[in-house]
């Protein structure tokens, strides 16, 4: 083999900036969302201008009573630099801790949004948000079902719970019990069993709103955090939810053939009662004590708990 001359190595050079530059230029820039729900997803930057806020109209909505209607808004340049801009909120616009006006970010700057640490600034390509969104997947997600699993719902709890705490607002939980659910594996089988969980994930997640939390709590039984909700309301959304499983059956596979199972569900309802000390088990105790009066009334009903926590 001749050896490499001076010109060799320039033009090798030349060859690794290259594809530097050009694996740069397939780096989007982005929001890692860090708070939140949706906590661990990439949000792309691609619109020339994204508002963020609490109100409808707003990009990415943040349902939060220290962010004002249009927040701040992300301005994308030709060149790729992104610029945030404070929209005269009420609570301010924050980068790595410090309230802005308006300013250019840099990788990893940390955005706050009122009183919220909301989201991470970044540039990923393809495959790195792809590796983002498995690894979101899998430490968030149930994976039968694709709600909340139970470490990141609680985790989550927790922080909305401080949350409604501190801004004073309403908080309710609803838990969730599939009715003679073992029944559904003694007789149909696991796989059965499996199918009624999804479906019933599937039809409660429809019906809540975007930013209501939801999560399998374990077994049987799911979780619902209503944030800005009354107890009347709740129970009203409960019984909802109730309704709208009972009356549509799920179809299933089993060594008996294909069938059609109607079910119910027994939901306890209960809501953060404000000038006391709590914890975020409390409240779902207190939900769990009205359940459990569900399932001794006969299932298929919603019960409220109203004592204070």
């Amino acid at each position: 083999m001749s050896p490499k001359t001076p010109g060799d190595e320039e033009s090798t050079r030349r060859v690794s900036v290259s594809r530097s530059l050009g694996r740069e230029r397939n780096r989007r820039p982005c929001l890692l969302i860090v708070h939140g729900d949706a906590a661990g997803e990439l949000v792309p930057l691609e619109r020339p201008v994204t508002v963020v806020g609490r109100g409808g109209s707003a990009d990415l909505q943040l349902p939060y009573t220290s962010v004002s209607r249009a927040h701040a808004r992300f301005e994308l340049y030709p060149e790729g630099h992104v610029e945030l801009t404070d929209l005269d909120s009420t609570n301010g616009t924050y980068v790595e801790g410090a309230p802005v006006t308006s300013c250019f970010l840099s990788e990893g700057d940390i955005i706050g949004i009122g009183d919220v640490e909301a989201f991470r600034f970044g540039r990923y390509d393809e495959a790195e948000a792809a590796l983002q969104h498995d690894l979101y997947t899998t430490a968030t997600r149930d994976g039968l079902t694709g709600v909340l699993n139970r470490r990141h719902l609680l985790a989550r709890m927790r922080q909305e719970f401080e949350l409604a705490l501190r801004s004073n607002t309403r908080l309710c939980a609803l838990m969730i019990d599939v009715d003679h659910f073992k029944r559904v594996n003694d007789e149909h089988g696991h796989a059965a069993g499996d199918a009624v969980l999804q479906a019933v994930a599937k039809s409660v997640a429809s019906t809540l709103r975007t930013y209501d939390l939801f999560g399998r709590y374990g077994g049987e039984e799911f979780t619902v955090l209503l944030r800005h909700e009354a107890l009347d309301e709740a129970r009203i959304l409960a019984d909802r939810l109730r309704q709208r499983i009972t009356e549509a059956p799920i179809p299933v596979s089993s060594a008996r053939g294909d069938t059609a199972l109607a079910l119910t569900v027994s939901i306890g309802v209960a809501e953060l009662v404000h000038g006391q000390n709590h914890e975020p088990g409390h409240l779902l105790a207190a939900a769990d004590r009205a359940l459990y009066r569900a399932k001794a009334l006969g299932r298929n009903c919603v019960c409220v708990d109203e004592r204070p926590l």
